[in-house]
């Protein structure tokens, strides 16, 4: 059996897995990342085993590094591209806000025009932001009474 036949059986990967684990978590803070890294580099492993016998960690960590940098790359470039493809926020016209400024005078003229005790309940409700429970307490009337009244 040759060294490269060596480097081709996975138990060969698998006992330098953890290893290459442990660099991945160093190099990559994010552990789900670091896990995708280090799958990545014992598959690349498997598949295209070293020219020689030399130093075998240094060869494991240069394709984790390879890798590394790979990702790094098509992350960005994807980032480039959702954000060329992004559209803007789009904001309201003029037109629109007139319109909705008017629809907000309309209710504020039909809340005021309500008799009462309607309109103050309402308006503690919705332009003072009290809960019924609140509003019950204050006009000394039941929560039922509150939400009638709403």
């Amino acid at each position: 059996m040759t060294d490269t036949s060596l480097s081709l059986r996975p138990d060969f990967v698998l006992a330098h897995a953890d290893w290459v684990r442990n660099l991945a978590g160093k190099l990559v803070q994010d552990p789900h990342l670091a896990e995708d890294l280090a799958q990545s580099t014992c598959m690349t492993a498997m598949l295209r085993p070293p020219q020689s016998r030399g130093n075998l960690r240094n060869w494991l960590f240069t394709i984790l590094r390879n890798s590394q940098r790979q990702d790094a790359r098509r992350e960005s470039k994807r980032r480039q591209i959702e954000s060329g493809a992004a559209r803007p926020e789009a904001l309201p016209s003029a037109e629109e806000l007139v319109t909705r400024a008017q629809e907000h005078g309309r209710v504020v003229e039909g809340v005021l025009s309500l008799a009462e005790p309607y309109r103050s309940t309402v308006l503690l409700r919705y332009f003072e932001d009290l809960p019924p429970r609140r509003i019950a307490e204050r006009q000394k009337v039941s929560v039922n009474t509150v939400n009638t009244r709403l």
